[in-house]
């Protein structure tokens, strides 16, 4: 799986940001894309700091805009993150992202957990990608750590997201 030819990937030096173009589904919540970063030469999967949670290690991704495909996106979001480029060979999986409901959330057309009590906020379509270029310098590089591990040390960091590992689990790298 490559990226479409009629639409080839822009790497830019600093980082989109904003909601403006933002694509969202029919029930309101966040289209996210990104990547498991896999380097066959070492066998190791890439995973970057959270920025809100840095005890928390996670893939790159972050929200589809509507100016580009969503492999594109995902792409995009992979290197604005991590710093890395490569090639698109599979999709993981399609996950869902739940938060809580707060007072001020408009959850009226929304999906919602089956307890009830959270709202579906983004879907994520995590794709693998095999890195072939690992840069020095990246859009997020001051924002964001990034570590290269193994598969067992990768279930070991990220045992807080659902849907990091599943996606893991679903990638080349699991055993």
């Amino acid at each position: 799986m490559t990226d479409n030819i009629d639409n080839p990937m822009e790497y830019l030096p600093k980082a989109r940001s904003g909601r403006a173009k933002q694509v969202y589904n029919d029930v309101g919540a966040r289209e996210v894309a990104g990547c498991v970063p896999i380097d066959l030469k070492t066998g190791k999967v890439l995973l970057i700091s959270s920025r809100k949670r840095k005890d928390c290690w996670v893939f790159p991704k972050g929200g589809w805009e509507n100016d580009e495909t969503i492999v594109n996106a995902a792409m995009r979001e992979t290197w604005e993150e991590a710093g890395v480029k490569g090639e698109i060979v599979k999709l993981l999986g399609k996950f869902k992202q739940y938060k809580k409901i707060k007072k001020h959330t408009n959850i009226e057309k929304s999906e919602l957990s089956e307890d009830k009590k959270k709202y579906l906020h983004s879907e994520i379509l995590l794709y693998e990608m095999h890195v072939t270029e690992i840069a020095e310098e990246w859009p997020e590089k001051d924002e964001r750590e990034r570590v290269w591990v193994n598969y067992d040390d990768a279930r070991k960091l990220i045992k807080k997201t659902d849907y990091v590992n599943e996606a893991l689990e679903l990638s080349s790298i699991a055993k």
